[in-house]
């Protein structure tokens, strides 16, 4: 697709995520990738099946991860001023665990977090899905994310 080739030859030697067959499965809400990268591109999204058009439930999933690489070792915070992801990953969890949807969850991380969580998460801007953001959200066209909850 004319993707940059991955470092140390992981194009040739990593795992395709394709082979699982959950491109087109519909029964997962939330796809969480905490990995560096790990939503530069939406194929992660389309392997783990947020675009699948199967079932009801397709309407109601979510890919999440990150555009830019993220630093989350306290030395090279202080160094780069990167930003904390690992406490506002903690915090998106435990939001949603106190029953908030997806964006009330986002939400809680741009008002209450630090200012360095706020800026791995958002750069220096608020959160706007969709938007210029460091933390990516993939799905369907009209996916409401204040539907989006943790149980049944």
């Amino acid at each position: 697709m004319g993707y940059p080739a991955l470092p140390n030859d992981w194009d040739n030697r990593g795992f395709d995520l394709r082979s699982l067959g959950m491109y087109d499965s519909w029964n997962k809400k939330i796809v969480f990738v905490d990995g560096c990268l790990s939503a530069a591109y939406d194929d992660m999204a389309r392997a783990y099946g947020a675009f699948s058009l199967q079932g009801q439930g397709s309407k109601d999933q979510i890919y999440i991860g990150w555009k830019e690489s993220v630093e989350t070792h306290w030395v090279r915070l202080l160094e780069y001023l990167s930003g904390d992801t690992t406490e506002g990953v903690r915090m998106f969890w435990e939001r949603l665990g106190l029953g908030d949807s997806v964006e009330n969850a986002f939400k809680y991380i741009d008002s209450h977090g630090s200012t360095q969580t706020q800026k791995s998460f958002f750069f220096d801007t608020i959160w706007s899905p969709g938007g210029d953001d460091n933390i990516v959200l993939y799905g369907h066209r009209g996916v409401d994310l204040n539907k989006i909850k943790l149980g049944y």
